[in-house]
């Protein structure tokens, strides 16, 4: 049996590298001599390594340079679009999402990643002169807890900023949170559970594949296109075909390509959801003449518990399991419920990040 070239050992070790994330797109290889002596082969051998990776498409060379890995090839936004409709939804696997951070901490690398300011553009002068006025004012309440809301002078400021932008909201319905991320983690948390589906964009900002991987969801993908933002078209076949439990988009300046969804794409995604919603309604009152007819005990010919025809109010800090204690104290059996608006066991959530901040609209049909 022949054996296999060096060569191609080589390459085989290089690529599987490269697919690692070991070495990332942009990143120069080592040179011939040095790849020689790392892997105690002849520079012929790492010659042919290389171009057999560059006949692969993973590496380039460049003039006078060496190589260098290649970024992926990103098919065309209609051929994306279609593979990303017939795929199934699929939990996050990826090791590299880990080691995301890591990459701040290379001197050698601009982190692109980040949306973060130089901070030569912060007001830092303005900031510390405040932080010891407070300190000053009220060093007990800047040092205690307080409360696991926020504090209430703030809330009340920022629902005074909501009404300047036309929104009515309380300030003991708002959080105070520590930051967009943990706000959207909180709004998932109240709508999911481990195993449900969430779609989002793609590509998106890694902190959001972070999170959904910390709550062991299974994501579908619907592409974001730098000059016209979110598919619209693709979003209205994936809600018909899924059991979308939320949907998690950044339709103003998407991180991180930048592109901004038109208003009329806007206007388009909240008449799917919609669409979605009333398709749940319809099922739900279809089913309600069955479940009325129930048997001993409050329980429908199929063994179905009258309670869950009751509704839940889906509230942005509530926990799944706080969820299911409210669902069993507002059930009726053998009673329909009241609410105009019918629920059944699926919540679709929108949650919007704008500029730092975690919007979210949950609706229970």
């Amino acid at each position: 049996m022949a054996s296999i070239p060096l060569y191609e050992n080589l390459a085989t070790r290089l690529r599987g590298q490269i697919r690692r994330g070991v070495l990332r797109p942009g990143e120069r290889m080592p040179s011939l001599r040095g790849l020689g002596r790392q892997e105690r082969v002849s520079v012929a051998t790492a010659v042919e390594a290389y171009l057999q990776l560059e006949r692969e498409g993973l590496v380039e060379a460049r003039e006078r340079s060496g190589y260098y890995v290649r970024a992926p090839t990103v098919p065309a936004p209609a051929t994306r679009a279609l593979r990303l409709q017939s795929r199934a939804p699929q939990a996050l696997r990826n090791p590299a999402l880990l080691g995301v951070l890591d990459v701040l901490l290379r001197e050698d690398l601009l982190p692109l990643h980040v949306a973060t300011p130089a901070l030569e553009l912060l007001p830092s002068t303005a900031i510390a002169s405040a932080t010891i006025r407070a300190m000053r004012r009220a060093p007990q309440a800047a040092l205690d807890y307080g409360s696991p809301q926020g504090s209430r002078d703030l809330r009340v400021q920022i629902a005074k900023r909501y009404l300047r932008a036309g929104v009515d909201v309380d300030p003991d319905e708002i959080v105070v949170t520590a930051g967009a991320m943990e706000a959207i983690s909180l709004a998932l948390r109240s709508v999911t559970r481990s195993g449900d589906v969430v779609l989002l964009e793609t590509p998106t900002y890694y902190g959001l594949l972070q999170a959904v991987a910390a709550l062991g969801l299974r994501v579908i993908e619907v592409p974001n296109h730098a000059g016209s933002g979110i598919d619209v078209a693709c979003l209205r076949v994936l809600l018909a075909r899924h059991a979308v439990r939320a949907a998690v988009l950044v339709p103003n300046f998407n991180n991180p390509v930048g592109s901004c969804s038109s208003d009329a794409d806007k206007r388009a995604i909240d008449q799917a959801q919609e669409e979605v919603w009333r398709g749940k309604e319809r099922d739900a009152s279809a089913d309600e003449e069955p479940q009325r007819k129930g048997g001993v005990d409050g329980e429908d010919s199929k063994g179905h518990r009258g309670h869950e025809q009751g509704c839940v109010q889906t509230c942005p800090i509530a926990l799944p399991e706080e969820r299911e204690q409210a669902a069993s104290r507002s059930g009726h059996r053998d009673q329909p419920s009241n609410n105009p608006q019918r629920c059944t066991e699926r919540h679709v959530t929108t949650i919007c990040q704008v500029t730092g901040a975690a919007m979210t609209k949950a609706s229970s049909v």
